[in-house]
């Protein structure tokens, strides 16, 4: 009977001891385990099809298979990373994550349609997204982590920073 209880603490010490391991639940990541974070690859912008102003247009991940050129009238063709579709398009924006320092009243940024008020964002929907150029109206928050742009806060770690000239 002895032997019995034995194995069975030991098989009971064996299956805790193999639990620690084990990823926790409720939204915790445990130490050590990365989580992705939300970016472009560099060889990625951000396009239109649209043909009217640059900052009218809905953006979605891109890359340049054409560079714009004369030959081409100054349109570059892209493959959208989305749906895998190619267009010849008019605006391509290539962009870097935003820091602190780029916020002030007026400046032209990009910013996930749809994620107003929200703190965080996954790297998948951070690149599946639609995007949209706008001007930052309040920095306000931004000791919150907060910035207002076109008249609504997002958390200033989605927004980008258009690395060319934005023609309003």
């Amino acid at each position: 009977m002895k032997k019995i209880v034995l194995f069975l603490c030991a098989a009971a010490l064996l299956a805790l001891a193999g639990c620690a391991g084990m990823p926790s639940v409720g939204g915790i990541v445990p130490q050590g385990v990365q989580t992705a974070v939300a970016d472009f690859r560099s060889d990625e912008v951000l396009s239109t099809t649209i043909e009217g102003p640059m900052m009218d247009g809905q953006y979605f991940l891109a890359k340049v298979m054409t560079p714009a050129s004369d030959a081409t009238k100054n349109q570059s063709q892209v493959l959208f990373v989305g749906d895998g579709s190619k267009a010849w398009v008019q605006w391509v924006i290539p962009s870097r994550k935003a820091e602190k320092a780029d916020f002030a009243v007026g400046a032209v940024v990009l910013y996930p349609s749809g994620w107003a008020g929200y703190t965080t964002i996954s790297a998948e929907e951070y690149r599946a997204n639609q995007w949209r150029l706008g001007r930052v109206t309040s920095t306000d928050e931004l000791f919150k982590d907060m910035v207002e742009i076109a008249g609504e806060s997002y958390s200033w770690k989605m927004i980008r920073v258009p690395t060319v000239k934005v023609e309003e």
